[in-house]
């Protein structure tokens, strides 16, 4: 958050433009946000006493210079296609338990999706559907589609990470796709480092 005192007008100009540049915002940007011309943020930056800016319009110019920090701290209004994990690990459902476990271990995947063809979800193997198998021998032998579950959830590319955060809660992943193609996979771990710890 930018703090700037009104009775401090010679600093006024270098911690609004370090705030612009800092955030990547051109002064044209930063106008239209604060709803001011770009000539004002121009003549703020140069040379505030001779601008003599009211407390109003250097109030707008720092609510606007704070929300655009505080959208970009806000994960929610991210789109997902940008973040998704582009390599999709899967089995298909005629394949053995032995080699879903076999991926999922190597990986430590909580979840392994089961496509028949390129983009038909017709399952997921989750770790508490393995449990029961985990004592039995004869694993090698059992299919795939013998122990999956319902299939992971699916939502559009363009879907900001907001509108997931309560199916990731859930589902602990989800399905991206683009139309009918499948684009990746988003879980819950790929939110966990998104989140900035202080």
């Amino acid at each position: 958050m930018v703090i700037i005192y009104l009775d401090d007008l010679n600093s006024i100009a270098s911690k609004i433009r370090r705030a612009r540049i800092m955030l990547g915002l051109s002064q044209a940007k930063l106008a239209k946000i604060a709803k001011v011309s770009q000539g004002t943020i121009a003549r703020i930056e140069k040379d505030p006493m001779g601008l003599n800016p009211s407390y109003s319009m250097v109030s707008r110019i720092v609510e606007a210079i704070n929300s655009v920090e505080n959208e970009k701290d806000d994960i929610s209004n991210l789109p997902i296609k940008d973040l998704i994990s582009k390599r999709l690990f899967y089995v298909n459902p005629d394949d053995s338990v032995a080699k879903a476990l076999k991926i999922m271990k190597e990986n430590d995947f909580s979840q392994i999706p089961v496509l028949k063809g390129s983009n038909n979800i017709v399952g997921t193997v989750y770790q508490k559907d393995l449990v029961k198998f985990a004592r039995n021998v004869k694993i090698s032998s059992a299919k795939v589609k013998e122990v999956m579950g319902t299939p992971l959830p699916e939502v559009d590319a363009n879907s900001k990470i907001g509108m997931i955060e309560p199916i990731l809660e859930e589902w602990g992943a989800v399905i991206v796709k683009k139309g009918k193609k499948i684009e990746g996979i988003f879980t819950i771990y790929d939110l966990l480092k998104l989140v900035k710890i202080s």
